[in-house]
């Protein structure tokens, strides 16, 4: 049986993933522009958002640290990366899918995905010296 997450899914391509990133900077910017970092589901289970509301000269460190700590939690792979288009690029936001992590983590997962992004923040903005996302 084919599930709804199979069906939209499998239709993204890399760019769809990208721009469906976008969307969501563009979105993040728009409704959550308060807070300087968060993840939050995506619209389709097993599928989160990392967000960062930073301004433009922060967008790409701050992206290529959360990509490196994405990288460290077992099971989660990134599908999409997008740039805010609004106000010169102030806001970014990353997908990741989370399907290939154990069936019981979910909590597990989230609280894994906040701690990484919070360390993410801290280390691009130089609060933490330690790169390996140790820290």
């Amino acid at each position: 049986m084919t599930t709804m997450r199979q069906m939209t899914c499998d239709f993204y391509t890399p760019e769809k993933w990208n721009d469906a990133a976008v969307q969501m900077a563009n979105l993040m910017q728009e409704h959550v522009f308060d807070r300087h970092f968060g993840v939050c589901p995506w619209f389709i289970e097993g599928y989160y958002v990392f967000f960062g509301n930073e301004g433009p000269s922060h967008v790409a460190a701050l992206m290529t640290t959360v990509r490196q700590e994405i990288e460290m939690i077992a099971g989660m792979r990134e599908v999409g990366a997008g740039v805010s288009t609004n106000e010169s690029g102030y806001s970014w936001a990353i997908i990741v899918n989370t399907y290939d992590m154990l069936p019981d983590s979910t909590d597990e997962a989230i609280e894994e995905m906040e701690d990484a992004i919070a360390r993410a923040w801290r280390i691009a903005r130089g609060f933490v010296s330690d790169a390996e996302g140790k820290g």
